[in-house]
């Protein structure tokens, strides 16, 4: 006789206090009451934009755990860490009982293969090239496209479950569209914002629960006063 607890327990959505940012040591903190793959992902209050995936959807054993971040987005611009609306969203879902959790330094397994069904993927923003750069930054003024795309199996995926892209300023939403298609380009009048530098972030939102998430800095130039 085998008695499988695979097919009768596992699966459910666990209940976990938000997840505790330390900043001296760099690490958020929260505690599982039992094993499970977990989702970690910070972005902004007030509707603002998911901005990284700390962990996505891997296997985690009961307990405390202490996840490493130094604080930064995905694209390493923005110091989420010492901002004061971040916040982290967190989702974990039971494992079956008397599962163990191997950490993956034990097995010869990739990363890759801890991950089941859907997951986050990267996304990117694509200015003209002609436009000057300064110190690496772009220097924008009146009104450009700015191109959308997702790669390879992740565009497959996506496009299989429909998605939504939302696009914010500074954290702040200004556009979305509910039928999304990739390749897609989206037209920025930057005469809506003031001169200087500002933060351009893109959502893609699958139907299946993955994300895309992409934010690029650039500088807005005003023309002076009495020229074109």
């Amino acid at each position: 006789m085998v008695h499988d607890l695979s097919t009768k327990t596992g699966g459910k959505w666990l209940k976990v206090k938000a997840p505790i940012w330390d900043a001296n040591l760099k690490t958020v903190r929260y505690r599982l009451s039992q094993p499970a793959r977990v989702l970690l992902r910070v972005g902004l209050s007030n509707g603002g934009p998911l901005l990284a995936t700390l962990v996505d959807r891997q296997l985690r054993a009961a307990g405390e755990h202490a996840e490493t971040w130094q604080g930064m987005d995905a694209a390493n611009h923005i110091n989420l860490g010492a901002h004061p609306e971040h916040v982290f969203s967190i989702e974990a879902r039971s494992l079956s009982e008397n599962t163990w959790v191997v950490p993956a330094s034990a097995t010869p397994a990739s990363p890759s293969t801890l991950l089941v069904g859907a997951r986050d993927f990267p996304v990117r923003l694509l200015l003209p090239e002609n436009l000057p750069m300064v110190q690496g930054i772009a220097q924008v003024s009146g009104k450009i496209p700015v191109r959308v795309q997702v790669t390879g199996e992740h565009q497959q995926h996506i496009m299989a479950n429909r998605f939504e892209p939302s696009i914010f300023i500074d954290g702040v939403y200004v556009f979305e569209n509910e039928l999304g298609y990739l390749p897609m380009t989206w037209h920025w009048n930057t005469d809506s914002v003031p001169a200087g530098l500002h933060y351009l972030t893109i959502n893609i939102r699958s139907y299946d629960g993955s994300f895309g998430v992409n934010t690029i800095k650039v500088n807005v130039v005003k023309p002076a006063i009495g020229k074109p």
